[in-house]
């Protein structure tokens, strides 16, 4: 896109400080007629920008730092380079009659040269241009130069740009309608002159004062980009076309390389992917996948093992997805390519464009913006959490009619849609579309979206040819030595029905370390009533503890073992079977690979196995009942959400409690099984076989675990033994005969470490500064209604350990049409789960939604949930308590974001007597008066939406953003916000947006 504008600019380089001022104007297609003025001043390291946008009537200055030099290393050395450039340029210069020449020329990149016109004299500039391959690509003309002595100049021309500049960091939202990235991120030109800038003050002899100008001057040429971004490439615009690629494939297993080449037409829907794989288990192996997706859709692949002189060639039917999987597809195909960055690539400068594909990865585009052709990509990477998967760079495009041809099969492949107990049999060919989600989502969006989408998923199918062709193999999980997950359990028979109630969730940890023999359990039901058992496995000894809601204090059993059968588990890890592989599936975000172990348990149970190759993690077990017993016995599905291989028991989320269970038993008060056989009621814990019909669920559950993390290798033979038989029945039966005292509960301080769950019902007051409304208006202000005070009343049950909440709120008489409106708000901070439910008195109105919130209200940082009082800041002692009467408290306070603050008070006894959350921007203040404030444990079912709320899910980022800015969330599981920094490769020169509060 030709871009055009005008302006002025000013340089001082009095004093060795150089400053500047640009002013600019350009036209914007979206935005009309816009202005930017940018000032600089090195002395202090700041930059001003005024964005001026006539025909939306908006204007906003904000003021950025300089970027820092030691974060810049790579421009930095180009900078150095395009500076010696310059001092050569000089020196020849230097050697030649004053007026011998009028058109100078630098070198200014790799393939780019700066050229500068000058006057019959050869002492000033009259312009410059930036050629590129014999082509101009920014052209600047001077029109009218002020003398050389500026030190007359009024002070105002170097002065802020306005009198109200904000701070980048303190800019909550940008220019309506604009997405304001910092101009130096859009312009590079303006980059290098901000980092030659800061390099100059650090050592201003090594920076001779030509280069300055120059940089400077090449700056108003970038005025257009700073005002609007770039337009994004048009892949769909692409037509018949092919180019070669060399890919890179991230995975905390390596990285892995491979080349090929890719043919496309969108006009005929059709695809080909060419692609080698050098070091797989039947040596080097070439492929060439056709999809041709028009009126009669096929999929070839024809491979190639040049090792061994064999090939083959399959057609497949085309494959359908799942219609979930397609409307998610299509819902984000109408996102589209969004600027991002400017970078380095190769020496050149490139723009980033981003978009989103499927299941929570992103690619990022890199296109030459000097280039003639824009849709001309050089490289893509794709992304997902932070974490680079693949980086594929782009050669040779080609634009043919003879790419039609090569969409076609040749005859001499004989391709046949019944490979059976062909050659190449071995290598299963007919399961290549399952063996590749990436590939999946690119067939289908080849078919049936549009084509800039398509494009877009092909270039994410670089490098995964060895995957498509070479069955996995499954990570040999029995050699980790040390491993850590937590875990979700869905306990109950194959062919029950969740929803009616036949099936138990149990949520724990698991960490095992199979060098010194230890194993760590926990298990905790998600019922009313629910049991928790932690489980410690030492070499020796089996110890037990088990907390329930009937028992005044967890009680511990251990049970001897013979110590000799774990020596003999470290000299016999491993697994006593071998997965078969069955595809691939997504499993939330991650593709997994799915391996099947048939009749493999300790009680003839099957284990499915899903594994992610990305995150070299374990995505999900499930352990399916023996064949042939009707479906009716004991299943259990495991997801596995988080991962490490690391041995940290417990307080792998740096959970002060783990390190008492990573010490277990030491500190659990254990008796042994024998002397509780003495004892009236006997032992509650045992190892058997089969377990009894009085066997506590979650340690059925537990056993479960234990059986298919044995099977699949994450337990030695003899750990996983023992495990699956472990018995636990309900102490309290033991309990019940013996006579009871309980001790007051202590008081836990409400700022200590000790604060673990609490809870307290509430009245609620907003706005104070409100009033009640009969009818008409009121003077509450000229041209504003009376604000009316609401009251509300309920209650709030928070565990900090497992990140958890309940809220319930009744508000009364809110209208004439709203008499009564209750809400109900669960927070699972451990699944990364919001539900939320609204009834409306007898209206018989209910809704209820979830939204995922794992990305918008992350565990803080090591995964424990901090004590949310300790940011409070005493502020007033022994004060009158807002809202009660002859109560007195000290106050505290602390800041929830930008606009708003909380104030507690707490009472001599170190409980939490009222709320105050003041809204500063909108100066009201909501009052919440605590009642029944209490530590004691708190009941798993508080935290688990019943059967009647049948919530609807809320897929959109957005809702979760929201989500995370809602005081309650704030003030009891604060969410840090800042500064992004989305992770790219040392070559980006990112743009770190900053997240709205």
């Amino acid at each position: 896109m030709k871009r055009e504008g005008q302006g002025e600019l000013w340089l001082s380089l009095i004093g060795g400080i150089p400053r500047l001022r640009l002013k600019g104007s350009a036209h914007s297609p979206r935005f009309g007629n816009g202005e930017i003025t940018i000032v600089i001043d090195s002395a202090y390291r700041r930059m001003y920008a005024l964005f001026k946008l006539g025909e939306l009537h908006e204007a906003q200055c904000v003021r950025y730092s300089f970027p820092q030099v030691s974060e810049s290393p790579e421009r930095m050395e180009r900078l150095r380079w395009r500076k010696q450039q310059v001092v050569d340029f000089q020196q020849q210069l230097a050697k030649k009659p004053p007026g011998s020449n009028r058109s100078m020329e630098v070198k200014w990149t790799q393939t780019n040269k700066l050229r500068f016109l000058l006057d019959d004299v050869g002492t000033r500039v009259k312009g410059v241009t930036l050629w590129k391959a014999g082509r101009v690509i920014k052209s600047i003309d001077i029109v009218d130069e002020s003398p050389g002595d500026t030190a007359g100049l009024d002070p105002w021309i170097f002065s802020p740009p306005s009198q109200k500049c904000t701070p980048a960091s303190y800019v909550p939202d940008p220019l309506a309608r604009v997405e304001l990235i910092p101009p130096h991120r859009k312009s590079s030109a303006l980059n290098d002159l901000l980092l030659t800038l800061s390099a100059v003050n650090d050592q201003a002899d090594a920076w001779p004062h030509l280069f300055v100008l120059l940089s400077a001057i090449i700056v108003p040429g970038d005025v257009a980009v700073m005002i609007e971004d770039p337009e994004p490439p048009h892949p769909e615009r692409l037509g018949a076309v092919s180019f070669d690629y060399t890919a890179e494939v991230t995975s905390r297993t390596g990285r892995h390389k491979s080349a090929g080449s890719i043919w496309l037409n969108l006009a005929e829907r059709s695809f080909r992917l060419r692609g080698e794989a050098k070091e797989t288990k039947v040596g080097p192996l070439y492929m060439d996948m056709i999809a041709q997706g028009g009126n009669q859709p096929k999929v070839y692949a024809n491979v190639n093992l040049t090792a061994q002189d064999e090939h083959q060639c399959v057609a497949y039917d085309y494959p359908t997805l799942r219609r979930n999987a397609s409307n998610h597809l299509k819902e984000i195909s109408n996102q589209g390519l969004s600027f991002f960055a400017i970078a380095q690539l190769h020496g050149e400068d490139c723009g980033i464009f981003v978009a989103p594909l499927a299941r929570g990865r992103w690619i990022h585009i890199f296109v030459d913006m000097e280039s003639h052709n824009m849709d001309t990509i050089l490289r893509s990477e794709i992304h997902r959490s932070g974490q680079v998967l693949r980086v594929t760079d782009l050669v040779n495009w080609r634009v043919s009619q003879d790419v039609s041809i090569s969409l076609k099969p040749k005859a001499s492949w004989k391709c046949t849609d019944h490979p059976g107990n062909s050659q190449l049999a071995h290598l299963g060919l007919d399961k290549i579309p399952k063996r590749s989600i990436e590939l999946q989502d690119a067939l289908q969006a080849i078919r049936e979206l549009q084509g800039s989408f398509a494009v877009l998923e092909i270039l994410g199918l670089t490098g995964d040819v060895a995957i498509m062709v070479q069955e996995p193999e499954l990570l040999e999980l029995w050699r980790m030595p040390e491993v850590s997950f937590s875990y979700s359990l869905y306990l109950g028979p194959a062919n029950g029905n969740p929803m009616a109630g036949e099936h138990m969730q149990t949520a724990g940890d698991f960490a095992a370390n199979m060098v010194a023999g230890r194993v760590r359990m926990t298990a905790g039901a998600l019922t009313p009533g629910a049991t928790n058992i932690s489980v410690a496995l030492n070499p020796g000894s089996i110890a037990v503890q088990v907390a329930e809601a009937t028992l005044p204090n967890p009680v511990c059993l251990i049970l001897p073992l013979d110590a000799n059968d774990a020596l003999l588990d470290k000299h016999k890890k491993q697994a006593r079977t071998t997965g078969i592989f069955n595809g691939v599936e997504a499993i939330g975000e991650d593709e997994c690979n799915r391996f099947t172990f048939l009749g493999t348990g300790a009680h003839a149970e099957s284990v499915e196995l899903w594994f992610s190759r990305e995150r070299n993690s374990v995505c999900r077990l499930e352990v399916l009942p023996p064949a042939g017993i009707g479906g009716t016995g004991l299943g259990a599905l495991i997801n596995v959400p988080a991962w490490e291989p690391v041995y940290v028991p417990g307080g792998w989320r740096n959970d002060p409690l783990g390190s008492k269970l990573a010490r277990a038993p030491e500190s659990w008060d254990c008796q042994t099984v024998a002397q509780a056989k003495r004892q009236p009621g006997g032992s509650w814990l045992s190892l058997q076989s089969e377990p009894p019909p009085s066997a506590l669920l979650a340690a059925v559950a537990l056993s479960k675990l234990a059986e298919a993390s044995g099977v699949v290798g994450l337990l030695p033979p003899h750990a996983a033994d023992t495990l699956a038989r472990l018995v636990v029945e309900s102490p309290s039966a033991l309990k019940a005969n013996l006579p009871t005292t309980t001790a007051p509960p202590v008081p836990v301080d409400i700022f200590g470490p000790q604060l673990r769950t609490f809870s307290f019902s509430y009245s609620s007051t907003f706005p104070v500064q409100g009033h009640p409304v009969d009818s008409g208006m009121s003077a509450a202000g000229l041209g504003q209604a009376p604000t009316h005070r609401n009251h509300g009343a309920g209650e709030v049950r928070v565990d900090l350990a497992r990140r958890r909440m309940f809220l319930r709120s009744e508000a009364r008489d809110i209208s004439p049409g709203l008499p009564q409106v209750e809400s109900r708000v669960i927070f699972r901070g451990d699944l990364g789960r919001l539900y939320a439910r609204t009834t409306v008195g007898a209206d018989g109105f209910d809704q209820c939604w979830s939204v995922r919130t794992a990305e918008a209200v992350p565990p803080p940082r090591g995964g424990s949930q901090p004590n949310p009082f300790t940011r409070g800041i005493l502020v007033g002692q022994n004060l009158a308590v807002p809202g009660a009467t002859n109560k007195v408290a000290n106050k505290y306070s602390f800041s929830l974001n930008e606009r708003k603050r909380a104030e507690i008070y707490v009472d001599g006894s170190s409980e939490l007597r009222a709320i105050n959350v003041d809204d500063l921007h909108n100066d009201r203040t909501a009052s919440v008066l605590v009642h029944d404030w209490s530590t004691q444990k708190i009941d798993d079912a508080w935290f688990d939406p019943s059967e009647e709320w049948k919530c609807e899910e809320l897929q959109f980022l957005h809702y979760a953003d929201f989500i995370a800015d809602w005081d309650l969330i704030q003030f009891f599981f604060p969410v840090g916000r800042g500064p992004v920094k989305n992770h790219v490769p040392e070559h980006h020169e990112q743009s770190r947006p900053w997240l709205p509060t």
